[in-house]
């Protein structure tokens, strides 16, 4: 009862500050003080006059109504869901790019029979990025799965280790094929202690906090984080230890975020946004926006969060970075609709929902799920 007492304060400020309706409103205010004053031309000042003009003030008051009709008329137009575009489906590969896909698969299995193995890992590392922004997580397997026998055969353990954490491993986890995912990163892992490649060891066991962050395992993922983060502290390489560094903290911020713990979770966002910032790596320092978005909402400062999702999709526009521009938008939807601003709150949705579309599969993370509950707790009003 109370937050919608408090909602219908907030619609009706809304009404009084909208720009249609300032307008009417001064027409109004005009009237009406025609209505019951005159001028003193000498003095310059507005005198009483008797009796009031009862027909002006009555033009004023129908100004003053149809002005609130007019707005709430304009507002509920702009209240509606996008229904056409929802639910969103992700980019698709077209004909052509499974046609290419295809013939690749096909020209890496015959150099694998001829026994081109350096062919191989050449051609189909290569195309690895690809086929993961394109959501082509199968064919991503199948071909890494060909590299590593490559490498096996070529004697090549860093290539092995890397295949297996990242191109099979966790190209695994979006399939939620978990287990399988586990056993090709463990192995990865296995090989890249064995030659001392900290830096692989580190990102693998941030890959398989990933997998208990996806189960719902908090406790499970702080501790592989906790133990990805020593490994890290032994790269040489201080380029790569900054950037695996902050990756870990990031995804300590997540782990921390799952677990409840939200002060520790703004305090590993803010590590690992300053790292970035420092590194200067704008692409991944725009993660950070919506991440700590949506812990100030759970701190239930929502003014901040408003200010921090706003502050982000102007950074990731200027970046054109477009699964964050996405993400802060929902960021934004879920906070006004907190402070029962519906109307914010929707534009802010449909504008999520129409970007959703245009993002590879794989930058999706939970917003289909976020967007999901904020829609239908915006239809049922």
């Amino acid at each position: 009862m109370l937050s919608k007492i408090i909602g219908s304060i907030k619609y009706i400020k809304e009404i009084i500050t909208a720009p249609t309706v300032n307008i009417l409103l001064l027409f109004a205010f005009f009237f009406i003080i025609l209505s019951v004053s005159k001028i003193n031309k000498q003095e310059g000042i507005i005198f009483p006059n008797t009796p009031p003009n009862w027909m002006l003030i009555i033009v004023g008051c129908i100004l003053f109504g149809a002005s609130i009709l007019l707005y709430v008329y304009i507002s509920k137009k702009k209240v509606n869901i996008n229904e056409e575009i929802f639910p969103p489906t992700p980019p698709v590969s077209t004909e052509a790019q499974k046609k290419l896909t295809n013939i690749l698969k096909d020209e890496l299995s015959k150099y694998m029979e001829k026994e081109l193995y350096n062919d191989v890992i050449r051609f189909g590392s290569s195309i690895s990025r690809v086929l993961w922004l394109n959501g082509e997580y199968e064919a991503r397997v199948e071909i890494g799965k060909m590299v590593e026998e490559a490498a096996t055969r070529l004697g090549q353990k860093l290539i092995k280790a890397e295949t297996l954490i990242d191109d099979i491993g966790w190209t695994l986890v979006p399939q939620k094929k978990f287990e399988e995912a586990k056993n090709n990163i463990e192995h990865g892992m296995q090989i890249a202690t064995a030659i001392k490649n900290f830096y692989l060891v580190a990102k693998a066991k941030r890959h398989l906090s990933g997998i208990e962050i996806e189960k719902g395992r908090s406790e499970n993922a702080l501790k592989l984080l906790e133990e990805s983060i020593v490994e890290a502290n032994k790269i040489e390489d201080s380029t790569k230890r900054d950037e695996i560094t902050a990756g870990i903290y990031y995804g300590l911020a997540e782990a921390y975020y799952l677990s409840g713990d939200y002060i520790k979770a703004e305090e590993m966002c803010l590590k690992s946004r300053n790292i970035y910032e420092n590194i200067n790596d704008k692409e991944r320092y725009a993660k950070h926006f919506a991440q700590l978005g949506k812990i100030k909402i759970e701190q239930n400062n929502l003014k901040s969060a408003r200010d921090i999702f706003i502050a982000g999709l102007e950074y990731s526009k200027k970046i054109k970075r477009l699964d964050e521009i996405t993400r802060n938008y929902v960021g934004l939807a879920i906070t006004y609709a907190k402070m029962n601003e519906k109307r914010k709150a929707t534009n802010n949705l449909n504008q999520a929902i129409k970007l959703l579309r245009h993002i590879p599969l794989v930058f999706w993370g939970n917003m289909v799920t976020e967007i999901t509950q904020l829609r239908n707790k915006l239809k049922g009003g």
